[in-house]
């Protein structure tokens, strides 16, 4: 269960973190875009100047589509947050079922097979596809939040 936490958590911060990246990079864009640049009266004496910025410009928008991801990434993001979530939550269910005698241990194995078939496979086909990158920075803050939550979980037992 924790790894089906963490991974939900860090999945949010993935998501947050490259959303901001995706809105700073469109505002620094529109804040150096040529007609701006143009109208800016610092520059009025400086074309080297200006043709810098707009060499830089233009390597932020190749790097753009390399560096941050995509809309259409970030609803597939949100979709394996989804699943992960799903999962998680079968999980808690099942092992409340099993730690109060719901269900025997036998029962208890079956489901959680039937589980892991269900949900694992289309979590790392997904994960597969677009490819989520490990931030070191992420990781750190969502090892100390997951394990703050198991904590919590595991001591309202």
């Amino acid at each position: 269960m924790l790894d089906i936490k963490f991974g939900e958590i860090y999945l949010s911060k993935y998501t947050a973190f490259h959303k901001a990246m995706r809105k700073g990079a469109n505002i620094l864009t529109l804040v150096l875009s040529l007609t701006g640049v143009f109208k800016w009266k610092f520059f009025e004496n400086h074309i080297s100047l200006i043709f810098i910025i707009i060499a830089v410009i233009q390597v932020l928008l190749l790097l753009k589509s390399e560096v941050i991801r995509s809309d259409k990434d970030i609803e597939e993001i949100i979709a394996l947050k989804v699943l992960y979530v799903q999962y998680y939550l079968e999980l808690e269910k099942l092992w409340y079922n099993f730690n109060s005698d719901k269900i025997n241990e036998e029962k208890a194995s079956a489901k959680y097979f039937s589980l892991e078939k269900k949900y694992w496979l289309s979590i790392n086909e997904i994960d597969a596809k677009i490819n989520v990158k490990r931030n070191l920075f992420l990781i750190k803050s969502t090892e100390k939040e997951s394990n703050i939550y198991i904590n919590k979980y595991l001591n309202h037992e």
